[in-house]
């Protein structure tokens, strides 16, 4: 350490960043893992651009089905993983860190139909084998389900309530 006055500044700009990153929270990213021996396609709606959502309330009545809007289909490969950001700014009243997730096609069967769920970002899922909680999908011979990694399931739901159900309007 030749220059000490120089690593003073270095440090000290660290620090600084690492203070405004944890001001600013987690990142909203979600982790997506096919743990399946073939492709998927996941349809990903995400609530429209303009509404709020207080980060109060509970992310599985933040918004309602008629709120949310297609965002994009992610194709993943057997046994592929990606990992998707959104570019929301997320503040205390703008807690749109929410996706809805639906699984429209394995392998060469589908389109399909489905409920679908809801995963709170930042979050870790993946689609494999097997009934879930929040999310089960019937395939051909084959019960399939998206599920947060891990036993809490705290940033998964079921899919998203009419507004009706939460009792008000949908937003626009």
């Amino acid at each position: 350490m030749k220059n000490t006055s120089q690593n003073t500044v270095s440090l000290l700009w660290t620090g600084l960043l690492l203070v405004s990153m944890a001001a600013c929270g987690p990142v909203p990213e979600a982790l997506l893992l096919n743990r399946l021996d073939r492709a998927v396609s996941i349809d990903v709606y995400g609530p429209i651009e303009s509404l709020t959502g207080s980060c109060e309330i509970d992310f599985r009545d933040r918004f309602c089905e008629e709120e949310f809007v297609p965002l994009s289909i992610i194709e993943l490969q057997e046994a592929e993983q990606r990992t998707f950001t959104m570019s929301d700014e997320i503040t205390e009243n703008r807690c749109t860190n929410v996706l809805w997730l639906r699984l429209i096609s394995v392998g060469s069967v589908g389109p399909v139909t489905e409920v679908g769920t809801l995963l709170q970002l930042p979050t870790q899922a993946e689609v494999e084998v097997g009934p879930g909680y929040y999310h089960t999908a019937a395939f051909p011979g084959v019960s399939l389900r998206i599920d947060e990694v891990g036993t809490d399931d705290a940033n998964q739901g079921f899919a998203p309530k009419k507004c009706a159900e939460l009792g008000r309007e949908a937003r626009r």
